[in-house]
């Protein structure tokens, strides 16, 4: 193995080792697979609601206020309160969920690291230890 750090890759090889980093990134959240899609699903609820309610609001103005039909302003903020408290609640959910998400794997990595680190050859080890 070839530990000289100060050669530079060619831009084949930067290619060739993003796509093998983001294959074993996809095998360490292979796991969590199902927690990720739960997440973009729920990242796209909240951006649905995020942008149900500017456009609520035009409508009302553009309904209710300038007619004058103050019932239907009441309803509308009735309808604005419940659409902002369920996008509340799904950006709740989505910042849990992907918080659980990155620290699973940041384990998984870190116990990666861990298992190969023990498998370097000893020269290398001994260097490292003596640099602590």
């Amino acid at each position: 193995m070839n530990y000289n750090l100060n050669q530079t890759a060619t831009v084949a090889e930067q290619k060739k080792s993003t796509l093998a980093a983001l294959r074993k990134l996809l095998d360490l959240i292979r796991e969590e697979k199902r927690t990720l899609i739960l997440a973009f699903i729920i990242i796209f609820i909240n951006a649905g609601l995020s942008l149900l309610g500017p456009y609520l609001i035009g409508h009302t103005i553009d309904t209710y206020i300038q007619s004058k039909q103050y019932d239907g302003v009441i309803r509308y903020s009735a309808i604005l309160l419940v659409l902002y408290m369920v996008a509340f609640a799904t950006n709740y959910l989505q910042m849990i969920m992907m918080g659980a998400l990155e620290f699973g794997c940041c384990i998984v990595s870190v116990m990666q690291f861990l298992l190969n680190f023990r498998n370097c050859p000893s020269i290398f080890s001994t260097k490292t230890r003596l640099a602590i």
